[in-house]
């Protein structure tokens, strides 16, 4: 008995939530076509509870304090730039879940999820249609404004008249980085080149506008091909972080990704990117036996400008 103790004691909880996990996904798969989504869920959720409580050295006791902490991290996941969640919305589902998200943990209940869910889906809905009104028209960069960019800094703006101001001040702030850039590119072209034909202000500030709504684009279109079931991974994550900052859940694409990295087996590049606020792509990380660490070219912290599929033209 001192020695099966000893084991429980050192067998990452990572590994006890995987394995249960991998079950759950087989009682999930065997559940009758007609079942509800769900009850699928409910599942997933139910015994990823039951292996943290019971595969825990030391459990955390799931209770109001409890509650509030997978609140306030769900609503962080969704929304750390509170860019779309307003303070009307935060201080109704505190109200209404902020002290219950613990009974319905211990009831395999889904209702705070299916509540933000349904209104984040909403609320992205609606600022997609904020930022391209925004950048169709020129930004003054004489007037001195300031930015937060910082979400542990920000409060929800009080309405939607305020969030569209942030998302103004936001798009302002990545369109002056972009022209800043391009108004160096276009100073170095017309040192190298006395036939370079340079761009006026107004031109590189169309641009710089122009270019910032592509990335806010393909932004959007990322946000609008996560699912619900994206989102349900997204607060399962929420809830096992505060039991165990260091375990997590896989839904099976991840899991499939996640043991490509284990077995070396690498699909792409073999680059990991990174996204700064400024919407620069950068690289984290190159993979060891990947295409691009034995090319040897692409370095970490090179920046993304634009990309070329063989004989094609490079593209932004």
């Amino acid at each position: 008995m001192i020695e099966f103790m000893k084991k429980k004691i050192i067998l990452p909880s990572i590994i006890i939530l995987l394995l249960g996990l991998f079950f759950s996904f087989k009682l999930a798969n065997q559940i009758t076509a007609g079942a509800h989504i769900q009850d699928e869920r409910k599942i997933i959720l139910q015994t990823a509870m039951a292996l943290i409580q019971e595969g825990h050295f030391s459990p955390k006791t799931i209770d109001d304090a409890f509650s509030l902490a997978v609140f306030e991290e769900t609503i962080k996941n969704l929304d750390y730039d509170k860019k779309f969640f307003i303070a009307s919305d935060y201080d109704r589902l505190k109200e209404v879940y902020g002290t219950k998200i613990d009974d319905e943990l211990k009831n395999n209940q889904l209702d705070f999820f299916d509540d933000i869910n349904e209104l984040f889906v909403q609320r992205v809905d609606e600022a997609k249609d904020i930022y391209p009104e925004v950048l169709s028209k020129p930004f003054d960069f004489t007037i001195k404004e300031e930015v937060e960019l910082d979400g542990d800094k920000l409060e929800f703006v009080s309405d939607k008249e305020a969030l569209k101001e942030r998302w103004r001040k936001n798009m302002k702030y990545r369109t002056l980085l972009k022209y800043m850039d391009l108004k160096e590119e276009n100073e170095e072209k017309m040192r190298d080149s006395a036939d370079y034909v340079a761009k006026t202000d107004i031109e590189l500030e169309k641009e710089a506008r122009e270019t910032i709504l592509k990335i806010q684009d393909r932004y959007f279109k990322r946000l609008q091909k996560l699912n619900d079931n994206d989102r349900f991974s997204l607060f399962v994550n929420s809830v096992l972080s505060i039991e165990d900052p260091h375990t997590g859940y896989m839904p099976p694409e991840d899991k499939k990704r996640f043991e490509e990295m284990m077995s070396g087996t690498f699909i792409g590049i073999g680059a990991s990117l990174l996204q700064g606020d400024d919407g620069k792509i950068t690289v984290g990380s190159i993979i060891v036996g990947s295409p691009s660490w034995k090319q040897g070219k692409l370095k970490e912290e090179d920046e993304i400008l634009r990309v070329a599929q063989g004989e094609e033209s490079p593209v932004d």
